[in-house]
């Protein structure tokens, strides 16, 4: 990314890579994270820690909104379990 300003004054950023402009400031890509662009050329992204890939561009917000996500699956998971086990199986 590069930053310029316009005859007006204002501040926008250029990707080089994918060819377009932008008013707001790019977020870099969250930790662990990687753009590749495929054989037809179109660009996706590989989380190297959970070896996933997405078409959609992970930024900090997503990446954190999905763990929480992940951890609250991960509790009702559990309270779930412990129901079963009392009141389905008896024990």
């Amino acid at each position: 990314w590069e930053q310029r300003i316009d005859p007006s004054g204002r501040v926008y950023y250029v990707d080089h890579v994918e060819k377009r402009t932008t008013w707001e400031r790019p977020e870099p890509l969250p930790p662990g994270w990687e753009r590749r662009v495929d054989q037809m050329g179109r660009v996706y992204y590989v989380d190297h820690i959970t070896r996933t890939t997405t078409w959609q561009r992970p930024t900090m917000e997503t990446v954190r909104n999905y763990e929480q996500w992940q951890h609250q699956r991960n509790q009702l998971q559990g309270a779930m379990q412990q129901f079963n086990q009392r009141f389905i199986f008896g024990v």
